[in-house]
């Protein structure tokens, strides 16, 4: 089910207004639905490679806790 909530009169998302407001709801959709697209269509294409990572690069995304060190 669709769910659209007035944070600002309603900050406890008690109310769904998606059928009250399905123009509102409709804009949003299309909205997010160009963001996803956009975003896909930047995302860089991974070709299945190892990536290899000078040292620099190991140390940092390890003490960012991205990586567990080896």
């Amino acid at each position: 089910a669709e769910e659209l909530f007035d944070l600002a009169g309603d900050p406890s998302e008690l109310q769904n207004v998606a059928r009250e407001r399905a123009d509102q709801r409709k804009t949003f959709q299309s909205q997010l639905q160009f963001f996803l697209e956009e975003a896909a269509r930047h995302r860089p294409h991974h070709s299945g490679e190892p990536v290899i990572l000078d040292e620099a690069t190991r140390r940092r995304l390890e003490a960012l806790g991205y990586m567990e060190r080896q």
